[in-house]
């Protein structure tokens, strides 16, 4: 009797192994179109919110005039080369009431020029304003401010002379 169990365990095992690897054979056959279906739909669920994404955002900035705006962005680019050219560099200090800066260059400046300061103020524009500078010594200018400043604030710096305009890159200045 004892025999005859052994003998059925050994089948009933067998039977079991058989029927695991059959099953899991089987599971296999059938995963992988579902794999493939489940990618598709993943893949359509995306380019679907990327295109709603693009119908529903802002179209950015369009221009009226694109030939001009461009030949004005232009000319913004060549003034700051020129800003490299000279090599200049600007310094600014600041008291309750005025505003020092004093240029150096690499290369001689032309003879007359004009110096002016756009402050533009990142968390609001209607704050910006615009100063021209007064001449003390060589390279050392003076203005004075139109109001009380604090915080951040981003100064356009350029120089203008008869003939052209040169730029310096844009500097942070925290009042």
């Amino acid at each position: 009797m004892a025999l005859q169990a052994i003998k059925v365990n050994r089948k009933l095992r067998y039977w079991v192994q058989m029927n695991r690897t059959r099953t899991k054979k089987q599971v296999d056959y059938y995963l992988w179109p579902a794999a493939i279906v489940v990618f598709f739909l993943i893949l359509a669920v995306l380019n679907a919110r990327l295109i709603y994404k693009a119908f529903t955002s802002h179209p950015g900035y369009i221009s009226k005039s694109p030939y001009r705006d461009g030949i004005t962005y232009q000319r913004e680019i060549d003034a700051l080369k020129r800003g490299e050219h000279y090599g200049l560099t600007a310094r600014f200090s600041t008291n309750a009431e005025n505003i020092l800066l004093k240029l150096t260059a690499k290369l001689p400046l032309p003879k007359e020029f004009t110096v002016s300061a756009r402050f533009i103020k990142p968390a609001s524009k209607t704050s910006d304003f615009t100063i021209q500078f007064q001449k003390e010594n060589e390279l050392l200018y003076s203005a004075k401010l139109p109001h009380k400043l604090s915080g951040l604030w981003l100064v356009k710096l350029e120089i203008n002379t008869e003939s052209e305009k040169i730029a310096l890159p844009d500097k942070k200045i925290f009042f």
